[in-house]
């Protein structure tokens, strides 16, 4: 491929993908900490409004394309760890909150599930004990509802 033809599908991507152009400008300037607030608010958005209100459906199938997107971008097992134990906590945080813990308790199983495997696969368990300790007692919970 030619530079130039290289650099029309650049901007051609960077244009038509927000996906694509949140990679390349973190990769631009990147900022471990500014990535994980922002992807934790907009994770956070699928459950709750900017003023905190709980909204009535949340749509989880937005919110696993945002931890996506989130562990494309990052790279940084210690990131995506964080932030997987981030998105379950979210999850109990609005169960609590809005008690339709029978429809939500399995995704939230699942995502707790798939956190600590993910903290395990990437050797952070000490780390991240004391939140995977707090997870794995909410799944205890949790499971009398699934």
């Amino acid at each position: 491929m030619e530079p130039e033809e290289l650099r029309s599908m650049i901007l051609d991507t960077y244009t038509v993908s927000k996906e694509a152009r949140d990679y390349m400008e973190y990769w631009l300037e990147p900022d471990p900490e500014a990535l994980f607030i922002r992807y934790e608010q907009k994770v956070k958005g699928v459950f709750f409004t900017s003023g905190g209100k709980l909204k009535p459906k949340p749509k989880l199938a937005e919110a696993k394309k945002m931890m996506k997107a989130f562990a494309a971008i990052s790279s940084d097992p210690r990131s995506i760890s964080a932030m997987m134990i981030r998105y379950p906590e979210i999850i109990i945080e609005w169960i609590q909150s809005s008690w339709k813990i029978h429809k939500y308790a399995e995704p939230a199983i699942n995502n707790i599930v798939a956190a600590r495997e993910y903290v395990e696969a990437a050797g952070l368990e000490e780390e991240f004990a004391d939140r995977l300790k707090r997870l794995a007692a909410a799944e205890k919970n949790l499971e009398r509802y699934v």
